[in-house]
């Protein structure tokens, strides 16, 4: 179900469907400032500046897309522009890929027949969930799913920038499942261990996890300031 120029009652019925799932209201990315409060610069590319709750970009290449100061902007100055821009959705707290359930975004307020951003949303498989076009001044589509299986949504960008960027937290990793079998545990304790003091050690013998599973206090490091929530989370 997307969400878009639609009627008053299938509105209310996405707003339905996604109120109790996810985090509400959703996150809204300006690309004015940052997370912790800075301020976008113009030579910034956006990557993952917005890991911390929940999202990061890329160009389609090794970088990631450039604010645009531009009157169009819903929210001025910025926008974000690129020919492609794709969204990952990650857990917040390690930058681990995850899920959402709900992910959309409103194109810039200057708008001309043929413009608008080509929006694809897939799930962690690279399966296609939809397909939209968004067209039209300050048009806003979103997506929302029943369960949190939205992991990318990737933008083609047709002399249109994106802004205000919205979607629901994603699911968060169980932080200390050290050998990725979905439970925290006491068998956790020695690949726990074994990632503090030989991460290479650990990724060989646990290649299909994630280190970053060990990062118990969100600093993005895995360390000794880790050990006690892993066993306040062990032991609650």
């Amino acid at each position: 179900m997307s969400r878009s120029g639609r009627s008053p009652v299938t509105l209310m019925a996405v707003l339905v469907s996604t109120a109790s799932a996810g985090a509400w209201p959703p996150t809204v990315i300006d690309f004015d400032t940052y997370p912790d409060g800075s301020m976008v610069q113009p030579s910034d590319r956006f990557t993952t500046q917005y890991s911390t709750v929940g999202v990061e970009f890329t160009d389609g290449g090794a970088t990631g897309p450039a604010p645009s100061g531009n009157p169009c902007s819903i929210s001025p100055p910025n926008h974000a522009y690129a020919t492609t821009i794709v969204a990952y959705f990650v857990d917040p707290c390690t930058g681990i890929q995850s899920a959402t359930d709900y992910a959309g975004t409103q194109q810039d307020s200057c708008w001309a027949p043929g413009e608008g951003i080509d929006m694809y949303w897939y799930d962690a498989n690279g399966n296609l969930l939809d397909h939209q076009f968004n067209s039209g001044g300050g048009n806003f589509v979103a997506l929302s799913t029943p369960q949190p299986v939205i992991a990318r949504l990737e933008m083609q960008c047709i002399l249109q920038g994106i802004d205000n960027f919205t979607f629901s937290e994603p699911v968060a990793v169980l932080r200390g499942d050290m050998d990725c079998n979905g439970l925290l545990e006491i068998e956790d304790v020695e690949p726990f261990v074994l990632a503090l003091i030989n991460a290479p050690a650990y990724m060989a013998a646990y290649a299909t996890c994630d280190i970053r599973r060990a990062d118990m206090n969100c600093d993005r490091k895995e360390d000794g300031l880790d050990v006690q929530g892993f066993t306040d989370a062990l032991v609650p």
